[in-house]
């Protein structure tokens, strides 16, 4: 195919990358409390948000055992995507420890 003189040192769209679960879950239940849909990487307030939205939706999230983090771990992981790599890294951790009291030799 050809292409325009310039054409390829114009900067091309990277493709989305795909929500894990736990990034869409977060999604579905931040879009009940608040009524909006957030992006990946919007930030809370930026998708429409107040505190008290987020107090909603900090305790909607911690209805699921896999979703369990706190108030200040909110505002410190302040998108979706963040908060889902917060929560990802600490199941990571979580999941090493396990390994390790049940095998301490490893």
């Amino acid at each position: 195919a050809l292409t325009a003189p310039g054409e390829e040192l114009r900067p091309r769209a990277a493709a989305a990358p795909v929500r894990s679960a736990r990034e869409t879950r977060l999604s579905e239940l931040f879009e009940a409390v608040v009524g909006r849909p957030v992006g990946r990487d919007e930030r809370f307030f930026d998708a429409g948000a107040s505190s008290l939205d987020l107090m909603r939706f900090h305790l909607r999230c911690t209805a699921e055992p896999d979703l369990r983090f706190t108030i200040p771990d909110l505002f410190e992981h302040v998108t979706i995507g963040r908060l889902a790599r917060f929560l990802d890294g600490r199941a990571t951790a979580t999941e090493a420890e396990a390994t390790e009291a049940a095998d301490p030799g490893a």
